[in-house]
């Protein structure tokens, strides 16, 4: 009897703490910062644009560039909270997507991106973004498909360990603010240790770690010494600046070797490098002088080509770069 009464008592106990658990758990995962009220006005000014769709919502600009952004909030952040920060966006011609995650977690869904890419081909060039965890989870998503995207946008956060980008061809910008009480700024080498040796780390000088968004004070963070608005304008202006006026180098050559899906050119009186691999971005087009499409079984060694690259420039013998369109001259 003595033995019985002690395990329905165990029993009962493990019961209590199972529950405890599971509510502790429901009621971390569902609470969540929300967007302010002036980030909600701000949002409100471009519901004309919004569309909602499975698993996401996106903004259409008046004059599309054919470039997108994805955007993977932070941790336990509502999405609307980046709305001020990135629906300005839509005045450089920058298609906006929020994709859905589950607790506003991106952990859980850090794949989103592709199902956006695979329903958006009229957009040819990707950009992904993300703050704190989901900025993590961005370069998640770049580790595991490299070619989809051609510029990752890191904010107050970094690449896992197991998943270094060293070999990444596209853009990355890594924004740090120097009030960050979440993120050691003092950390920074051993982050830019996991990301390709071309990324851009940008210090935002009095910004903190939630102004990044629009959801108010955060625990542990340190005082901002500049406004969100200045904060998330900096941002922009940063981002704009590297990747609109840095889209494209061109060059000519004489393809050298074909090997698989990328060729082996010898440069004719370009500045940056003498010869380089040239692997090719998603959606780059190949073409003779009129402009007719060809394919990649079409070029042939001794072709002299006009080619069209990405501004990264990948550091070997020799360099490897990535092109969008290569034109046969």
């Amino acid at each position: 009897m003595g033995r019985a009464r002690t395990g329905r008592r165990l029993l009962l106990v493990l019961a209590a703490l199972l529950a405890v658990a599971v509510a502790a758990a429901g009621l971390y995962l569902s609470g969540s910062s929300q967007p302010t009220p002036e980030a909600l006005g701000i949002n409100a000014g471009y519901e004309n644009q919004k569309q909602s769709a499975d698993g996401y919502v996106h903004w259409q600009p008046v004059e599309p560039t054919g470039v997108g952004l994805i955007f993977y909030q932070g941790g336990k952040v509502q999405a609307e909270a980046y709305g001020p920060l990135i629906l300005p966006l839509l005045d450089h011609g920058i298609s906006l997507f929020l994709p859905d995650m589950p607790f506003n977690l991106a952990v859980f869904n850090p794949d989103a991106a592709l199902k956006i890419i695979n329903e958006h081909p009229e957009i040819t060039t990707w950009w992904l973004a993300g703050h704190s965890l989901g900025g993590a989870m961005a370069a998640d998503f770049v580790y595991e498909h490299p070619d989809l995207i051609s510029a990752l946008i890191l904010m107050a956060a970094y690449p896992q360990d197991s998943k270094p980008l060293n070999d990444y061809g596209g853009e990355v910008l890594a924004f740090f603010a120097t009030r960050d009480g979440l993120v050691n700024s003092n950390e920074i080498s051993k982050w830019q240790a996991l990301m390709p040796a071309h990324s851009k780390v940008i210090m935002v000088t009095g910004g903190n770690h939630a102004q990044f968004g629009s959801y108010g004070p955060q625990k542990d963070d340190l005082t901002a010494e500049i406004s969100g608005e200045a904060q998330q304008q900096f941002v922009r202006e940063a981002l704009l600046s590297v990747l609109e006026s840095e889209t494209t180098l061109e060059f000519e050559g004489i393809i050298e070797s074909v090997e698989g899906n990328r060729l082996l050119i010898e440069t004719i009186d370009y500045d940056l490098f003498d010869t380089a691999w040239v692997d090719f971005m998603p959606g780059a087009s190949i073409l003779d002088r009129q402009g007719n499409p060809l394919s990649l079984e079409d070029l042939k060694p001794e072709t002299k080509v006009k080619v069209v690259i990405m501004p990264a420039i990948r550091e070997s013998y020799p360099v490897q770069v990535s092109a969008t369109e290569v034109e046969v001259q």
